[in-house]
């Protein structure tokens, strides 16, 4: 008898798990994009909230 049955029911396992962490990885891009960009409609400063700037680019501050 094959242990196949078991690799790929494993392997599909693998892939939802990283669909689902991909997913979850979009959500907080999405959701900190949404912040930094409300910050600065209220026009505050998005140091003052967290964000770092960034020195090669000016115009965009990273986390």
């Amino acid at each position: 008898m094959s242990n196949d049955g078991f690799g790929i029911k494993e392997e599909i396992r693998k892939n939802k798990h990283d669909e689902f962490l991909m997913g979850k990885h979009m959500g907080l891009i999405t959701a900190l994009s949404l912040f930094y960009q409300q910050a600065l409609a209220f026009k505050i400063d998005p140091r003052e909230i967290g964000f770092k700037h960034n020195d090669k680019d000016p115009d965009e501050y990273l986390l």
